[in-house]
């Protein structure tokens, strides 16, 4: 019997976790936001540069 309720424990447990879909989608989740805040940097970068070049003018 406390074998028997040793894996189903296990098996509970196990099963509580994230999928590997879902592991999956939360880590092309996190790239798309590192991917967006990469291109939000670039294009702040050249605002600033083209503001720098505009004042120098």
């Amino acid at each position: 019997m406390k074998i028997l309720l040793s894996v189903l424990s296990l098996t509970l447990l196990a099963s509580c976790g994230p999928s590997q879909e879902e592991l999956r989608q939360a880590e092309m989740e996190q790239q798309k936001l590192e991917k967006e805040a990469s291109e939000k940097l670039a294009q702040e970068e050249a605002t600033r540069t083209a503001a720098v070049t505009c004042a120098v003018m």
